[in-house]
């Protein structure tokens, strides 16, 4: 993920030959979604499986940025395309780390809880201190088209390994303030 915050700006400027203001509205699409689309996503996890949600999120990431890169390859991607994938990349992630954040608690031992989401923090924060340096270098190295595939593949390895998971996942739990088909209200 964090090749990919790094990749797609770059390829809008270096494939596209895109002014700051339009790689900034590539950057600005990937990061929207966390202020638009949260609040509606939170209800989503909150009342279905998290497991499906983060292997359609990876889904969907994985196809979007594979086919920015097939369009980067043949010189037919253009900003407002790349604009559109990219909120639509970051929509896809705000799905995930929400499900993400829920999902684990409830396979964890509470006793265990903390010592397992340090242990997730500090692998984070090593990845992000890490990822966007990687990711300028894979740029550099084989082209943004190319780190843009990298990071499709990824998503998508993560998306058949999730899937792969064997876990009965909880079913969501309903508050006293849901109502039902058969009750009416006056």
């Amino acid at each position: 993920a964090e090749v990919g915050e790094i990749a797609l700006p770059a390829l809008t400027l270096i494939t596209l030959g895109a002014t700051a203001m339009e790689a900034s509205w590539v950057r600005t699409a990937l990061v929207a979604p966390f202020l638009v689309v949260t609040l509606w996503f939170g209800v989503i996890v909150d009342r279905h499986p998290r497991r499906p949600l983060m292997i359609l999120a990876d889904w969907v990431r994985g196809v979007l940025l594979a086919s920015v890169c097939v369009l980067a390859l043949t010189n037919t991607l253009t900003i407002p395309v790349a604009v559109g994938a990219a909120f639509a990349i970051g929509t896809m992630t705000v799905l995930y780390q929400l499900a993400d954040f829920s999902f684990l608690s409830q396979f964890v031992p509470e006793d265990a809880l903390i010592d397992a989401n340090s242990k997730i923090t500090a692998t984070e924060s090593a990845i992000e201190t890490a990822g966007s340096g990687v990711g300028g270098l894979i740029v550099q190295a084989v082209t943004a088209p190319i780190a843009i595939a990298v990071n499709a593949v990824g998503y998508l390895a993560s998306a058949l390994l999730s899937g792969r998971l064997r876990i009965d996942e909880p079913a969501p739990e309903t508050t006293a303030t849901e109502t039902t088909p058969d009750q009416v209200a006056i």
